[in-house]
């Protein structure tokens, strides 16, 4: 757009031009920095309050820190850093900022130049803005509610944009601070007049947070993992959950002012480790991509909050956390916060919502002092089910006294291999049938389904190996292989959703009498 100019007068240019200095670092070398700088004392006869102005917002993403000081002309994307990316559907909030003098008078002139985006935002609480969405990186502000834009000090505020491209999955935007912008400026090349097309360059980083969960532990080795070495979380066992939370990046003179992680677990479906106290559930909080004072100390460096009836626990640095964060992160990118969140699975139940099937989430506030930005982690997914084993005759006679071991195994009929130890579900490694000749194991992992990632090729079933025959019948020859696969459970189609139900026959004794 050409750059509409007017003369300036001699008398008092070079306090001007102090004026537009003091303002160039705020127009792109801080997300958070105001328009409005400090000025000398100076008449400003020949601003024209009617004359119609822009205001041009560039939007980009990028992970470095400029330091470049802005001039609030187009020229300035030639500083934006290297990699940077255009930003589209990002969301602001224009308000013209009511002066009690014009700013083309020395007193109102000055008081602009002093004035906070604090008292800006208090003046402007019941004046309406304009709300306005950038298209591919950028978008030019020309009028607010239908008044077209002349000289003064205008807000501009960024707004929750969760739809903002291009953006991978799982990230948020960090926005940038609110500032203010002077209409007009002084031209940054020529320095002899007036340009009411400002062009600003607010930028941001990304955060964002992932949640993993561990319900199948293996011992990795350079050949692979024997199945001997997999040990699948059972009801009754511990389950971990972590939440790595992207530490922001943040420009100097800011640092950490909050860190807040919030994960409510299924009160249904899992249980606190220690009831007595439940805080205890939160492992470890330490910060990953360093090697040193990454370990962060509860009640130090920061605290937990547990309430019983919705199962939450939160984790907030504290002042000495965030401090020692920032301190290792020096404002850089790369560096994440990880809380550790163990619990103990409960018995499958068929009375709860979704039985068997244990969803997590949880979100994050952070704040590099640029505003508290929320993310909500990725779902993570856990499978546990109910095995009914089925104990009769030929004839479909029940039998009672049947007991059973369960295994992991491979191999098939003839060749069966167990794996391991004995399992243990519920703190029972040892089933019983009784008189309808049914007996539950309640809360298997199913086998095809870990760390909330489906297996591909599952290496391993379950076996029952009995151990003591019903009266009167022989004890079987070999094991029962059972398949407890995720779809078999909890797929489409399914009657009983997470029940299986296996039935055994056992042969009548054959010794002679």
């Amino acid at each position: 757009m050409k750059t509409r100019m007017k003369k300036l007068m001699r008398l008092g240019v070079a306090g001007l031009f102090a004026f537009s200095l003091g303002l160039a670092p705020a127009l792109l070398g801080s997300t958070d920095a105001s328009a409005v700088p400090a000025a000398h004392p100076v008449t400003v006869p020949d601003i024209d309050l009617t004359t119609e102005g822009t205001i041009t917002i560039h939007k980009y993403l990028t992970d470095v820190p400029s330091t470049t000081p802005g001039t609030g002309d187009s020229s300035d994307a030639a500083k934006i850093p290297s990699g940077a990316t255009k930003l589209s559907n990002v969301n602001f909030l224009v308000k013209k900022v009511p002066l009690d003098k014009d700013i083309n008078t020395f007193d109102g002139f000055k008081a602009a130049a002093a004035m906070t985006v604090a008292q800006a935002q208090a003046k402007t609480e019941s004046v309406e803005g304009e709300k306005v969405t950038t298209v591919n990186g950028e978008i030019q502000v020309t009028e607010i509610q239908g008044a077209k834009l002349t000289p003064g000090v205008y807000l501009i505020q960024e707004e929750a944009s969760p739809h903002a491209t291009p953006l991978e999955k799982g990230k948020t935007l960090v926005p940038a601070a609110p500032f203010l912008v002077m209409l007009p400026i002084t031209d940054p090349e020529f320095r002899t007049s007036w340009n009411y097309d400002v062009h600003v360059f607010p930028k941001n980083q990304k955060t964002g947070s992932l949640k993993t969960v561990t319900d199948r532990n293996t011992a990795e080795n350079p050949g692979g993992t024997p199945v001997e070495k997999i040990e699948d979380v059972q009801a009754g066992d511990s389950i971990s959950f972590d939440i790595k939370a992207d530490v922001p990046p943040f420009a100097e003179g800011k640092k950490l002012e909050t860190f807040t992680f919030t994960d409510s677990l299924d009160p249904e479906k899992l249980e606190p480790l220690n009831p007595t106290n439940p805080a205890l559930g939160v492992e470890e909080v330490y910060v990953e991509g360093s090697e040193t004072n990454s370990n962060l100390i509860e009640n130090t460096d920061y605290e937990v909050t547990y309430t019983a009836e919705t199962q939450t626990y939160e984790v907030a640095l504290t002042e000495a956390g965030l401090t020692k964060v920032g301190g290792i992160t020096k404002g850089g990118t790369g560096f994440k916060v990880v809380v550790t969140i163990v619990a103990k699975v409960k018995p499958f139940s068929d009375a709860v919502t979704n039985p068997g099937k244990i969803e997590n989430t949880a979100t994050v506030v952070t704040n590099n002092g640029s505003g508290k930005v929320t993310t909500t982690t990725n779902t993570t997914e856990t499978y546990h089910g109910k095995l009914i084993i089925h104990k009769q005759d030929k004839d479909k006679k029940p039998l009672e006294g049947a007991v059973f071991n369960l295994y992991k195994c491979t191999g098939t009929s003839g060749n069966i291999k167990l794996e391991g130890n004995m399992i243990m579900v519920n703190d029972v490694s040892e089933w019983e049938t009784g008189e309808n000749g049914e007996v539950a194991i309640e809360g298997l992992h199913v086998t095809d389904f870990a760390n909330s990632a489906g297996v591909s090729d599952p290496v391993f079933d379950y076996c029952l190996v009995e151990t003591k025959a019903p009266e009167g019948y022989e004890l079987l020859p070999e094991p029962v292989k059972v398949s407890f696969a995720k779809d078999e459970l909890f797929g489409d189609g399914v009657t009983t959703v997470g029940v299986k139900t296996v039935e055994i026959e056992n042969v009548p004794t054959t010794t002679p009498w």
